[in-house]
C-alpha cells in the first residue's frame, strides 16, 4: 500500500493563516519514490548492462478544459539504440491547486492505446490530490521499435468549474513514472506489496485546512462521468471497459466495409437503436430492456441482476471512408451486426 505523507504546520493559527496555506501549496510535491521502491535487486532482475532504469518527472500548469499528454518522448528509441523493450513500473499522478476553495472538479484518465490503466474524478477544493498506477503484469511491456511508441501511454485531464482561473489561481499537473529498458524481453520482478486493482483506483486527497490530513477514497471507474469527447476520440481504450452497460464490441475493417459485432443478449430488435451522426462520423448503438417481473403474494426474490443491466450505450467514431447512411443491421442469437460500407 502506498505510504501516506503528512506535512504539519507549526501550530493551528499558522495552519489557518492563508499565507501559510499558500506557501504549503506552492511547496507541495509528490511523495518520494525511486526505482528501488519498485524493482527488486535480487532474483531475475539485476542492474546490469541488459537493463537501464529511468525516472521521468514533469510539472505542467493547466487551465480549464481538456488536455492530453503523451508520457513517452518522441526520441525514446533514439535514446536507447541498443535496447528493444520497455517495462513500465510505477506512475504517480497529482493535481495541485495553488489556492484552496477553488470551485473546480477534475477527471483524469491514464491509458495505453487499448485500455484504461487508472481513472479518477474528484473536486479540487480541499487541496492536492494524487494516485498511483502499478503495472498489473510483471511481463507487461512496450516495444521500442513500435512506430507509435510516443502515443502508447497517455494522460487525459479535464478541468471543469463555474469560472475561469485568473492570476495565481492555477492548477498544476504533476507526474512521475519509472521504467526500465531491456535488451531482451524478460519477466521483471517487482516488489510484491504493490497492488493494482482492475476497475478502481485509490485516490488520496490532502485536506490542507485540516492540518494537511490525507484521506483515501476508492474511485470505481464505472461511476466516473467520462467526458463524451474521450469516448469518441479514444474508443479503442474505452472498448476494453464495460463502461456503458454490457455491450461489448468487435470492430473489423474489411475490404469493402466496416463490420461491427455487438453483444446484446436478451434484447429484441425493438429494444435496440442504431443512430448515425453522418456529419461527425459517429455511430451510436443503444438499448433498453424493461423487465416486467410478475409479483404474487408470498413471492421472495433471491437475486434480480438481469433488470439492473438492461441498458447500454456505445458511441464509436468511424473513419471518413465509412458510409454511415448506408449501414445495414442484423440481430441474431444475441449479437447485433452492423455493416457500414466503405467509400470506393
Amino acid at each position: 500500500m502506498e505510504k501516506l505523507s503528512r506535512n504539519f504546520c507549526l501550530g493551528e493559527n499558522s495552519c489557518n493563516n492563508s499565507k501559510s496555506i499558500e506557501k504549503y501549496l506552492q511547496n507541495w510535491k509528490l511523495s518520494p519514490s525511486s526505482a528501488s521502491d519498485i524493482y527488486k535487486r535480487n532474483g531475475i532482475f539485476n542492474y546490469s548492462c541488459y537493463f537501464k532504469v529511468q525516472t521521468v518527472k514533469e510539472e505542467i500548469p493547466l487551465s480549464d478544459g481538456y488536455a492530453s499528454f503523451n508520457l513517452f518522448s518522441d526520441d525514446l528509441k533514439m535514446a536507447y539504440p541498443k535496447f528493444e523493450y520497455l517495462h513500465l513500473g510505477r506512475v504517480q499522478v497529482a493535481l495541485k491547486p495553488t489556492k484552496l476553495d477553488l470551485n473546480k472538479s477534475a477527471t483524469i484518465c491514464l491509458r495505453n492505446k487499448i485500455s484504461i490503466l487508472s481513472m479518477v474524478e474528484t473536486r479540487l477544493s480541499d487541496g492536492p490530490i494524487y494516485f498511483s498506477h502499478f503495472s498489473t503484469s510483471s511481463g507487461y511491456g512496450f516495444s521500442l521499435s513500435d512506430p507509435d511508441l510516443a502515443t502508447s501511454l497517455t494522460l487525459d485531464v479535464k478541468i471543469d468549474g463555474s469560472s475561469e482561473m485568473h492570476g495565481e489561481e492555477k492548477i498544476v499537473l504533476m507526474f512521475r513514472f519509472h521504467y526500465n529498458v531491456m535488451k531482451n524481453f524478460q519477466f521483471v520482478r517487482r516488489r510484491s506489496h504493490f497492488v493494482d486493482e482492475r476497475g478502481k483506483t485509490t485516490l488520496y486527497i490532502t485536506k490542507v485546512a485540516q492540518g494537511n490530513r490525507v484521506v483515501s477514497r476508492k474511485i470505481f471507474w464505472d461511476r466516473v462521468s467520462v467526458p463524451e469527447r474521450w469516448l469518441v476520440e479514444n474508443n479503442a481504450a474505452f472498448c476494453d471497459e464495460r463502461r456503458r452497460g454490457d455491450a461489448r464490441v468487435d470492430w473489423k475493417e474489411a475490404a469493402e466495409a466496416h463490420v461491427l459485432m455487438i453483444d446484446v443478449p436478451g434484447f429484441s430488435e425493438e429494444e435496440v437503436k442504431v443512430e448515425a451522426e453522418v456529419g461527425g462520423g459517429i455511430l451510436q448503438i443503444s438499448g433498453e430492456r424493461r423487465e416486467e417481473r410478475g409479483e404474487e403474494e408470498g413471492d421472495k426474490w433471491h437475486c434480480a441482476e438481469r433488470s439492473s443491466s438492461g441498458k447500454f450505450l456505445r458511441r464509436l467514431k468511424l473513419p471518413e471512408n465509412a458510409k454511415l447512411d448506408e449501414s445495414t443491421l442484423n440481430l441474431e442469437k444475441g449479437v447485433l451486426t452492423v455493416t457500414v460500407p466503405k467509400v470506393n
